[in-house]
């Protein structure tokens, strides 16, 4: 599977749903927020999202942040792993191919996340400066492997997530 995607666990379907439908609407006129698509995995209960528009690589690092930090009813954070399939040269650092986007476990400052590149360097990416390569890592680089045969798409008003501003619902 060469397409970004984002894996997400300790969320239930209407909140997550409600979260990508609030994320839409601030980025909408975006492009790539046209259709996001939400899978659940048939044994774990994990959530898959798929865009069926490629976001840029900030917006996709936007997105894994904006899930981390949602608010919950019990204020518990969720697991957030995104892995973006990077196939251009716009941001240096990064190797060509899958990098692994996640919010550190020991972060609270809400504007940033960690990037792991293929040759298992962290780097911290707080948004609006230059990414810094930390002295250790975190977590490891690796891709899960995702078949979407595990996974069954979450039954949504597919058109709630597809570029529909908050006064287009009425």
């Amino acid at each position: 599977m060469k397409q970004s995607f984002i894996i997400v666990s300790g969320l239930r379907n209407k909140l997550l749903t409600n979260l990508l439908i609030e994320f839409v609407n601030i980025f909408s006129g975006e492009n790539f927020e046209n259709e996001i698509l939400l899978y659940k995995e048939k044994k774990t209960g994990t959530f898959l999202i798929l865009f069926s528009t490629i976001p840029s690589f900030d917006h996709f690092c936007y997105c894994v942040n904006f899930i981390r930090y949602m608010e919950t009813p019990n204020n518990t954070l969720p697991l957030v792993s995104g892995y973006y399939f990077n196939d251009d040269d716009s941001h240096s650092f990064l190797t060509k191919g899958f990098v692994k986007v996640y919010v550190s476990s020991s972060d609270y400052e809400y504007n940033n996340v960690n990037v792991v590149i293929t040759t298992n360097e962290t780097y911290f990416l707080d948004f609006g400066s230059l990414p810094k390569l930390l002295p250790t890592n975190e977590e490891s680089y690796g891709v899960p492997a995702i078949y979407l045969d595990d996974y069954s798409e979450v039954n949504t008003d597919r058109t709630l997530l597809r570029n529909k501003t908050w006064w287009k619902f009425w």
